[in-house]
């Protein structure tokens, strides 16, 4: 199977279809009037400047309003500016969110992207069931797209069992829809047996279906066909033909085949060339005279040869900028190495202001026909952070398409990429995570539970909250010396984890005796209540929006109280201001930061909270922590546990400030709360 790729769609729906220069005039009264279709196409109108100049702030707008009607196109197109960062902020979550809101209401196009969101982890954490979900419900309408990609999850068994049967089924449909990767895919089925009974006279078929629609893959196959007669009489003119087609496309991993046939045709073999766009010698004037009448009539060929010859000076004075507007005729026709050529004119800045986001754009669409070059240059900004957040998974998602379909360079870039990988998360391991004391001592008395919440289902990602709550936790074993039968870990926690954790301590401190020392550490999520000014926990299926998902301080403090236990010391490495760990706020959250009131505390209880107030809980990204808990981890290292609670905080609040101060530019100041009961020993009392 060769390995088709998901890719986002970026292009405005039209509701209404109404394509022209009175589109404004007409649906602008209507729109006044609150019509939200209306509002739709004038929205549409300000992005595609139709009567109006473009202007993509005025089309959010007109989007906002018909998005308050729930209307589903609006809600989708907010979310494609966000995405692409249109007039607006680019955001992936809140365009996560715009598709959701749209897909809830069956708008396919927004099923479908979400469907690529969860596949990829945009705005989301990864969730290749829930991305096969959204693929089906968009293949229910008749989505092409989305026929396509849930036929790539059964074929692959991504979020569910391989099921070649299910995957040509859905091949088909989107095959009949004339979606041409589906018409491919359906091809190879039939040619390999998958799913469907071997015949390589259906495959042949398919093949060129998807061929005559530019499939440069499915024309390298259709030349290979030809070539060694599968299906076909063989005919070396037409297998060249088809062959030659495949690498102008950008499928370059059909050389080897193509010198063959060339020469079993008995043409001479010409010499390799790198690239598609350095074909043409340079003094070889005849390539401009011969095509500069053809691109001017709108040849997209052709514009992308003159193109050349201005970037290589072939037969006219080398000029950059004419290159660019060559490039860009015929890239807005959709021909495939002109769209490639011109996002690596964005990506060095020649002709052009160097514009990593527009490079991006030009390479996805490049590399939604199969140009393996642009796919490796995708996996390359993404590597180093130009136009996109630095993601070394996506990195190594586009190397590894570009390097199935033969791309030298790009295998090359994943098994450095990897190495690059594994040396930074050799080097990034601090001395606090290698070396953890060992006291030899056993603390019967003492249990913990320790929450790490990182992946969230409905807002941002908390970095490093696992490995803070996998460290914590090997010290308070090792350092501690509280046994691991005493210790309960977990990682991700939903609201009923959260809930039987607490359950848990409860009924080790009534089996104590009274003698029991609990310990309750959580690092992830804090919520604000906007109304109450009340803060949560939340858990990793929570959402920042709807309190009641949430596990409030209250409660928390409140079944603590109740405890009989000799102490309750609780490490909090969160804010509950509505902010996140890197300090923007959540997609949830209002765009000001809310100061959670203290909650008054009972029993014998002490709380160690990462942040006061309305300040955020940074994380320190050269330990890989969080930075309340580097230094919580830190001390404890230093001392093997052998630390006053008022040493330890005393610690912790002078380090933190510092070091956010250094790290962010902004202060961060941990804070003690205390039980009346505790308030006069607390800080003579040993952590360990």
């Amino acid at each position: 199977m060769t390995q088709r790729f998901f890719i986002l769609v970026v292009t405005l729906t039209i509701s209404l279809n109404m394509i022209g220069q009175d589109s404004y005039i007409k649906n602008i009264e209507a729109a006044k009037t609150g019509d939200s279709n209306a509002q739709v196409e004038i929205g549409n109108c300000y992005i595609n400047g139709i009567g109006v100049s473009k202007d993509p702030e005025q089309a959010y707008q007109w989007y906002k309003k018909a998005a308050s009607k729930n209307n589903p196109v609006a809600q989708y197109n907010i979310g494609l500016l966000y995405y692409n960062g249109w007039g607006l902020k680019k955001n992936i979550e809140k365009a996560f969110s715009w598709y959701l809101k749209s897909a809830k209401q069956g708008y396919s196009m927004a099923q479908y992207n979400l469907g690529c969101c969860y596949l990829y982890g945009q705005g989301i954490a990864q969730d290749q069931e829930k991305a096969l979900f959204w693929f089906e419900q968009a293949s229910e309408q008749n989505y092409p797209m989305g026929s396509y990609n849930a036929g790539m999850c059964y074929y692959n068994g991504w979020g569910t069992e391989k099921d070649f049967t299910k995957a040509v089924a859905y091949f088909q449909k989107a095959a009949d829809l004339g979606n041409p990767m589906a018409q491919l895919n359906l091809g190879v089925c039939y040619k390999t047996g998958s799913g469907v009974k071997q015949d390589d006279t259906k495959a042949i078929y398919w093949y060129k279906k998807a061929a005559d629609q530019g499939e440069a893959t499915a024309a390298g196959n259709l030349g290979v066909c030809y070539m060694e007669g599968y299906g076909v009489p063989k005919d070396y003119a037409k297998a060249v033909y088809w062959l030659e087609k495949a690498n102008a496309g950008g499928y370059t991993a059909i050389k080897p085949q193509l010198a063959e046939a060339r020469s079993k045709l008995g043409e001479q073999v010409p010499a390799p060339t790198p690239h598609a766009e350095t074909t043409i010698p340079k003094k070889d004037n005849s390539k401009y005279a011969n095509n500069i009448e053809a691109a001017q009539k709108g040849d997209p060929k052709a514009q992308n040869t003159i193109a050349i010859c201005y970037s290589e000076g072939s037969g006219v004075e080398k000029d950059w900028q004419q290159a660019v507007y060559w490039f860009r005729k015929a890239a807005e026709q959709g021909y495939s190495v002109a769209e490639y050529n011109l996002g690596l004119r964005y990506q060095k800045g020649e002709g052009v202001k160097r514009d990593y986001e527009q490079a991006m754009y030009w390479y996805q669409k490049a590399a939604s026909q199969g140009v393996s070059n642009a796919m490796n240059n995708i996996g390359v900004l993404y590597k180093n952070g130009s136009g996109v957040k630095k993601d070394y998974t996506q990195a190594a998602l586009w190397y590894q398409r570009a390097a199935d379909k033969g791309n030298k360079k790009a295998k090359e870039n994943l098994v450095n990429l990897q190495k690059m990988i594994e040396d930074e998360q050799k080097n990034a391991i601090d001395e606090v995570d290698k070396t953890i004391p060992q006291v030899g001592q056993t603390d019967r008395n003492t249990f913990a539970v320790i929450i790490g919440n990182e992946n969230y289902d409905n807002e941002a990602d908390v970095p490093y909250a696992e490995n803070d709550a996998n460290i914590f936790k090997q010290y308070v074993q090792n350092t501690l010396g509280v046994p691991e039968k005493q210790i309960k870990l977990f990682t991700n926690a939903t609201l009923n984890n959260i809930r039987s954790a607490v359950r848990w301590l409860s009924q080790a401190m009534d089996i104590s005796g009274g003698k029991g020392r609990a310990i309750f550490y959580y690092a992830g999520h804090g919520i604000p209540d906007e109304t109450t000014k009340a803060a949560y926990l939340l858990p990793v299926d929570g959402m920042g929006s709807d309190v009641e998902s949430a596990y409030s301080l209250k409660q928390l403090y409140s079944e603590f109280s109740k405890m009989p236990a000799e102490r309750v010391t609780v490490f909090l490495d969160a804010c509950f201001s509505g902010s996140k760990r890197e300090g923007d706020m959540m997609a949830s959250a209002r765009g000001i930061a809310i100061k959670a009131k203290p909650e008054t505390l009972n029993g014998n209880m002490v709380v160690f909270t990462a942040a006061q107030g309305d300040e955020t809980a940074y994380p320190f990204n050269e330990k890989r922590h969080g930075m309340f808990t580097y230094y919580l981890l830190k001390k404890i290292q230093d001392t093997k546990g052998n630390i006053t609670l008022g040493e330890l905080q005393n610690y912790i609040t002078d380090e933190v400030k510092h070091q956010s101060f250094l790290e962010n530019n902004k202060i961060q100041t941990p804070s003690v709360l205390v039980s009346p009961a505790m308030s006069k020993e607390w800080k003579n009392v040993q952590l360990r």
